[in-house]
């Protein structure tokens, strides 16, 4: 009894660790993987949000792809 007792100590110490090492490590990766927010702009011929980067302006008009601009 006092055997089984020991390992059962032994084990829960044990996944206790790797659980610990597993949310340090994950906290971590978050970190650097977090990009900056950028402003979403929405497109004048579809209404689709796309980010700010990657908008197309034409005449002073928004869209969400080149195809769209040149439909306009």
């Amino acid at each position: 009894m006092g055997l089984r007792f020991l390992l059962v100590v032994l084990g829960v110490w044990i996944i206790y660790l790797f659980a610990r090492n597993y949310l340090k490590n994950r906290a971590k990766s978050t970190k650097k993987t977090a990009r900056p927010t950028e402003q979403m702009i929405r497109c004048d011929h579809c209404g689709t949000h796309v980010p700010e980067s990657e908008a197309v302006t034409r005449n002073g008009k928004t869209y969400c792809s080149k195809a769209h601009a040149d439909e306009q």
